[in-house]
């Protein structure tokens, strides 16, 4: 019987619920806090070696844009792809 790791479940419970805020925020045009959690889960992936998260995290970052500014086109597209990689 494999164990399993608990607090690695957890971890990524966490990581699933940051990517959920981040489409909740950015449907309510919060495009600051959308990009806040896009660098959380950028982070968390680049710590675990998780390259394909991070990069798809940092890449809806990007099309985000900076703070205060309209974000540019495909963030939807880029959240959809990230959805898709985090499901197993």
């Amino acid at each position: 019987m494999a164990l399993i790791d608990k607090d690695a479940v957890l971890r990524f419970a966490q990581l699933c619920t940051d990517a959920i805020v981040m489409n909740d925020a950015a449907l309510a045009s919060a495009f600051d806090e959308a990009r806040f959690r896009a660098r959380m889960i950028a982070d968390w992936a680049l710590e675990r070696g998780r390259s394909t998260i991070a990069d798809t995290a940092a890449d809806i970052e990007r099309i985000l844009g900076p703070s205060g500014m309209e974000p540019g086109l495909g963030y939807g597209d880029a959240m959809i792809r990230l959805a898709k990689i985090m499901t197993p």
